[in-house]
């Protein structure tokens, strides 16, 4: 018996979304005869939502740093969050920022690798990812009843899920790491921008 092949089998999935890659959407468009122009853009991915909801996501690295881009909507509503990543020794700063439907503000994370091993002054691997307790959210998100625990919910576990994820990469040294949470940025940013929009805003 044939399996049907409607979700590609390198997609994501998770209770409340699962993500595809731009290039394997592309290709399984291309397979039900619909054209669909690429983008030039680095590290496409969709994320789709059990309720039909879609959203796009682009990540992009330079040296030490990510920024991710995802657009979309939610419910019915327009909805982007961009995020940024720094990478300073064994420390990670994320910035969230949400700009849809109106720019609503933003929150801060910070992050510590554990067990860090050397080679030289080069970290080449950690046993796992610990979440500061310095967390900052803006005064725009507070008024809009977007707290502390409701930020640490949605943003501190996307993001950790991810930096956990991706310390098998740190065997090529940080330029390793920071090229698997590239790869995987867009999908913890849908995720942000989901559980804020059903779970934060009041």
């Amino acid at each position: 018996m044939k399996s049907c092949d409607c979700i590609p089998a390198n997609t994501t999935e998770l209770d409340e979304f699962f993500t595809v890659s731009g290039s394997q959407f592309i290709k399984t468009a291309s397979n039900v005869g619909a054209h669909i122009e690429q983008s030039s853009g680095s590290g496409l991915d969709f994320h789709i939502t059990k309720s039909g909801d879609v959203l796009a996501s682009t990540s992009v690295s330079k040296d030490n740093m990510i920024t991710t881009s995802v657009r979309g909507t939610i419910d019915g509503l327009p909805c982007g969050v961009d995020m940024n990543f720094q990478f300073t020794k064994s420390r990670i700063d994320v910035k969230v920022d949400f700009v849809k439907p109106t720019k609503l503000g933003s929150c801060s994370f910070h992050f510590d690798l554990e067990g860090v091993q050397l080679e030289g002054d080069h970290i080449m691997g950690a046993t796992n990812v610990v979440a500061s307790d310095e967390i900052e959210v803006s005064d725009e998100l507070r008024v809009l009843g977007i707290g502390f625990w409701c930020a640490l919910r949605c943003g501190g576990k996307s993001i950790l899920l991810v930096l956990i994820r991706c310390l098998f990469a740190l065997g090529g040294g940080i330029p390793g790491y920071v090229a698997c949470v590239t790869a995987h940025a867009g999908h913890a940013a849908a995720g942000i921008a989901i559980c804020i929009a059903r779970n934060c805003i009041k």
